[in-house]
């Protein structure tokens, strides 16, 4: 006897989406991820945009990956900038990706824990009156 296979149940997520949360996503793509040109070229609202993100997951996941895409994108030309030896671009990444080292900015914040104290050094003294 042959095995009956079970059928996947699951629909992928480029069929889950309408026509229009499609042209969006290619528009968000196009714009990198500006969500007022995206709105603009694939002429929803951007409530309607919002309203999408809350009620459906696969256009919710779709506008996701082309974030991290974008990021991703970001990243790789920040580290050729890192390699043509850019400084500022070497602190940026020293400060946002090195924390766990030491390369953080700290500000120092000197505070002056009772003031009444210093009003009162600050009062003439008796023997000059």
């Amino acid at each position: 006897k042959k095995k009956k296979k079970k059928q996947d149940k699951t629909i992928p997520i480029k069929k889950r989406l309408t026509l229009k949360h499609k042209q969006f996503i290619i528009c968000f793509s196009g714009s990198m991820g500006n969500i007022h040109a995206s709105c603009e070229e694939a002429e929803v609202s951007r409530a309607t945009y919002y309203r999408w993100l809350s009620e459906s997951e696969a256009f919710k996941e779709e506008i996701e990956n082309v974030t991290e895409m974008n990021v991703d994108y970001a990243e790789s030309k920040l580290m050729s900038v890192i390699q043509e030896k850019n400084v500022t671009a070497i602190i940026f990444y020293l400060k946002t990706k090195g924390k766990s080292r030491g390369y953080v900015e700290q500000n120092e914040v000197k505070i002056d824990a009772n003031p009444f104290m210093q009003l009162l050094e600050n009062l003439p003294d008796e023997e000059n009156k």
